[in-house]
């Protein structure tokens, strides 16, 4: 009949349909929404970053768990700062300026296994960083405080600090201390106290333009390949770019300028090496009471050229 299609006419259609409806499936995917979500995918922030913050409002802070603290912003402040009461405490200052205030910036006194790092303490009525044994503080700026920059006690290490212009001595240390690559410049007094009669070490450091001594060594201490200059400049207090007050002390390769007096040796048993002082007010002035003191100069009227032993001064 001329209206209607033999069934077969179809076939080819059907068929294209089919692999059509196929390929929307495989593309498509399946039909059903998939059930609910199971256990959450985020990680809870305390996981992320289980350091507590610091944030202004909450100074005076005492911390009194041990754990790891950070600046959360920065804090400039008429009031107290941080005070440490505990045992094995980290405060990052992240790279953010601490600025006070009464009393230290940071006060763990009494407290063992400090570190502090990265920042800047400065305009305390006290102490910037005042810290117990076996401290640790690393890349600070410690400045314009009215007490000390830093006083750290036994076995306490510090490092890659600049501090200045603080109104009683650049950095303290007590026994078993060391301090590396650090610069002590235009505090009050000391550049660097070793008040510790056992010992410490001083290593790579820039002492420069303080008001009294560069380097004082109460006794058993290392001073070494350090730059000194300036110290006492005017010569007003009779100081010296290094003051050896104590025993025992080994003091070698160091550049000694401009300063009041270059060395200053009241101790005895010291052994002073291949130094270079020259261009101070007085090169050296050695306490007549002390003795076995290995401390050999070579200047420019000296024959020949001077030994590894010799301490070179250039007037």
């Amino acid at each position: 009949m001329k209206g209607r299609r033999h069934w077969k006419t179809w076939l080819p259609m059907l068929a294209a349909l089919t692999f059509c409806g196929i390929l929307i499936g495989v593309y498509a995917g399946p039909l059903e929404p998939p059930g609910p979500p199971g256990d959450p995918t985020m990680i809870p922030i305390d996981q992320v970053d289980p350091r507590i913050p610091i944030y202004g409002f909450m100074l005076p802070f005492t911390i009194e768990d041990p754990g790891s603290y950070y600046l959360a912003e920065e804090i400039i402040t008429t009031g107290g700062g941080i005070i440490v009461h505990a045992h094995d405490v980290t405060i990052d200052l992240m790279g953010f300026k601490l600025e006070g205030g009464t009393g230290p910036g940071i006060d763990g006194y009494l407290s063992e296994r400090t570190t502090v790092r990265n920042g800047t303490i400065r305009g305390w009525s006290g102490t910037g960083i005042r810290v117990s044994a076996k401290a640790v503080l690393t890349d600070l700026i410690v400045e314009s405080n009215g007490g000390s920059g830093i006083d750290v006690g036994y076995g306490s290490r510090v490092t890659g600090c600049t501090v200045s212009n603080n109104s009683v001595h650049g950095i303290i240390v007590g026994n078993g201390c060391s301090v590396e690559n650090c610069t002590a410049s235009s505090n009050t007094e000391n550049g660097i106290w070793l008040s510790g009669p056992l010992g410490a070490l001083v290593s790579g450091c820039v002492v420069d333009y303080n008001g009294k001594n560069g380097i004082r060594i109460d006794g058993n201490s290392t001073i070494l390949n350090n730059h000194i200059r300036g110290n006492d400049l005017n010569g007003t207090n009779g100081k010296a770019g290094i003051w050896v007050n104590g025993a025992h002390n080994r003091i070698e390769g160091n550049s000694i300028f401009d300063n009041n007096i270059g060395v200053d040796l009241d101790g005895s048993a010291n052994i002073l090496k291949g130094n270079v002082i020259m261009s101070n007010l007085t090169e050296y002035e050695i306490n007549p009471s002390s003795v076995l003191n290995l401390f050999l100069i070579w200047d420019q009227t000296t024959p020949g050229d001077p030994g590894p032993w010799h301490n070179v001064s250039i007037h």
